[in-house]
């Protein structure tokens, strides 16, 4: 017997802080004048080594939430935690 399973859920992320005092791109060169700051959220299936590329249940982008360090405050743009839905179908197959 082979059995289906499908599963649906959301994904939750709550933010609170962000700092970065040094005022710097994820390449370490600074931003001029001062950084614009926004997630994005890729949710994958697992992997040791994390690659670029497609993400297996989907992803978000904040809008941008502030500059090198700041508070994160829910905004008229952006509510926290930052919520991703998902719907699928379980990738792996099981045997009863």
């Amino acid at each position: 017997m082979v059995a289906r399973v499908s599963g649906s859920g959301v994904f939750q992320l709550e933010l609170h802080e962000f700092v970065n005092s040094q005022g710097s791109l994820a390449s370490g060169e600074p931003c001029y004048p001062h950084c614009r700051t926004f997630f994005r959220v890729c949710l994958k299936h697992f992997q040791a080594v994390v690659s670029p590329g497609a993400c297996t249940f989907g992803s978000i982008i904040t809008p941008v939430l502030g500059t090198n360090s700041f508070s994160i405050k829910d905004t008229e743009r952006f509510d926290s935690p930052i919520k991703l839905p998902f719907n699928f179908t379980w990738p792996v197959r099981f045997h009863f």
